[in-house]
């Protein structure tokens, strides 16, 4: 019976964990879920546009679509001491637009069950605006690390979005 009870508990936490992208930026590991982006490419030439946000890195062309990209260091504020090289662009939907977010190295997939991400308790200790942040993941693997979870809902506000849309639109037709 209590065999029966925790292989019923495993099971339960397995149908409760997902699957995440870990993720670098500024030596720090980020997580966004899997099923939230539609694909990792490594980083294109951006063309850049005028006018436009400071965190915005410009837009490319995917298949034929005109995708903005926006700097995720940049959008966080965070402020290095040596310059990195950014490596990778990992492509989401909001709604019906997508955008890419540019990270420094994506470290892998992993599974994390609910019940080993915990909601931040502590204000101000984190480098990022915490209202991007789902909670934090101990990560078993190489020595139980911390893992930031991101929403990656919250990241852009609508309006922004729109104006992502908009500018990749003016680019769209300039091309």
């Amino acid at each position: 019976m209590a065999e029966s009870a925790k292989a019923n508990d495993k099971s339960q936490s397995n149908k409760d964990a997902a699957q995440y992208v870990i993720f670098e930026i500024d030596k720090e590991e980020y997580g966004v879920r899997l099923v939230d982006l539609k694909e990792i490419i490594k980083v294109l030439e951006l063309t850049p546009l005028p006018n436009a946000p400071q965190f915005f890195a410009g837009v490319f062309n995917l298949r034929g679509k005109i995708i903005p990209v926006i700097d995720l260091e940049k959008r966080f504020s965070l402020k290095r001491e040596t310059p990195s090289v950014s490596e990778h662009i990992l492509i989401t939907e909001q709604g019906n637009d997508l955008y890419g977010m540019i990270v420094d190295k994506v470290v892998g997939t992993i599974r994390i069950s609910a019940e080993n991400i915990q909601k931040p308790q502590s204000i101000g200790v984190f480098k990022i605006n915490e209202s991007y942040i789902d909670g934090l993941a101990t990560v078993k693997q190489k020595g139980g690390r911390l893992v930031i979870i991101l929403n990656i809902k919250k990241i852009l506000s609508p309006e922004e979005l729109a104006e992502l849309g908009k500018q990749a639109q003016n680019a769209n037709t300039k091309s």
